[in-house]
């Protein structure tokens, strides 16, 4: 029989503290329930007739931000007192969504491994042939419902469910807010209890190579060399196009643009006008999820030197900075490769790389 024994709880610490109600921390927290209700606010006496019926009563009595922890509790004797020893241990109880196929996974103190602190991997998290953009707290592409409460969602046994009423980010369909994105690293993020946290995942079309010659027609003598690559949205905390010449880094900031035009003459004399967008350069998309891309701007750099500096092969790979501070390459590094000191525009050539 289960009835009238004084409580004494034990709160668990996994890296944090516990205010002790006067001002303080305390670093192991120990609150005694006495019986009949004495010795603090939240006391209470507990009647029960069964171990279940037990469980119920101090589960229902304590703060939610706590889950009660079934396993430990128990009854024990102590100095001669029956006493029920009552864990208690924080709640763990957070969402991540994969925008690039409307995914979530809720993550529970059950399915979660945390690191020192607290923290969290969430970058590891990202789906495999997309690109990290970053984390944020909204996306505009999840359904009504699941904003407005995640356990709108039907979770399986894993604790994966499908926002169908979401939308899956292609590039360009679902606008991103730079104020909604999250700072501190996602490689060591402290989640929230509660909290939504939406992974930006971007398809591998974008930060592919291209580059562009100009060159004399007559003579076909390169004038100039320019690198090519592609973003989706301007939400970076900043976009580079690495190059190298053995160890010489010779690598660029790129300017972004919505387009970019070449102007010359052919070989008839005529004027030639050389558009390129995103789509011109990289495909639509057309031929498979996540190769070519739906929009966007490019970002491009003049490498002139490759003209002046003889023959050589230099390493090209473009990769932005998210908001929280990772570098995110490309699906692929290309070769270009010189011949000799003022090369004609037979005499480079480039060759992609998957990596």
């Amino acid at each position: 029989e289960y009835t009238n024994y004084q409580v004494k709880v034990y709160l668990e610490k996994e890296d944090y503290t516990y205010d002790d109600g006067e001002g303080g921390r305390e670093d192991k927290p120990v609150i005694e329930y006495s019986e009949k209700g004495a010795g603090g606010k939240n006391a209470y006496v507990i009647q029960a007739n069964t171990k279940d019926e037990l469980d119920r009563e101090v589960e229902s009595g304590w703060d939610k931000t706590w889950e009660y922890d079934h396993d430990k509790s128990d009854l024990v004797i102590e100095e001669g007192k029956d006493v029920l020893k009552v864990y208690y241990r924080r709640i763990l109880n957070f969402y991540v969504y994969h925008s690039s196929d409307k995914t979530v996974q809720k993550f529970t103190r059950n399915n979660t491994e945390l690191k020192s602190g607290g923290k969290f991997d969430l970058w590891s998290q990202t789906k495999d042939d997309t690109l990290y953009g970053g984390y944020y707290t909204a996306y505009e592409g999840a359904s009504a419902a699941f904003r407005t409460n995640p356990e709108s969602l039907t979770y399986n046994s894993s604790g994966i469910a499908e926002d169908t009423g979401g939308t899956e980010y292609d590039g360009t369909n679902v606008v991103w807010q730079w104020a909604d994105g999250c700072e501190d690293s996602g490689r060591e993020m402290k989640p929230e209890n509660g909290k939504v946290y939406y992974i930006k995942e971007v398809p591998v079309g974008y930060l592919r190579n291209y580059y562009h010659i100009t060159y004399v027609v007559a003579t076909g003598k390169l004038t100039g060399v320019y690198l090519i690559s592609a973003i989706d949205d301007l939400n970076y905390a900043g976009v580079k196009i690495a190059v190298a010449k053995e160890t010489d880094d010779k690598s660029k900031t790129p300017t972004v643009v919505k387009s970019l035009t070449f102007k010359g003459t052919d070989e008839n004399g005529s004027p030639h006008v050389t558009k390129l967008t995103p789509e011109s350069v990289f495909g639509n998309g057309e031929g498979g999820k996540g190769y070519g891309v739906k929009g966007g701007r490019l970002m491009y750099a003049a490498v002139n030197e490759i003209i002046t500096e003889g023959a050589g092969t230099y390493l090209v790979l473009p990769y932005w900075e998210t908001k929280d501070g990772i570098e995110t390459h490309g699906i692929a590094v290309s070769e270009i490769t010189v011949e000799r000191d003022a090369p004609t525009k037979d005499e480079i050539k480039c060759i992609d790389e998957i990596l």
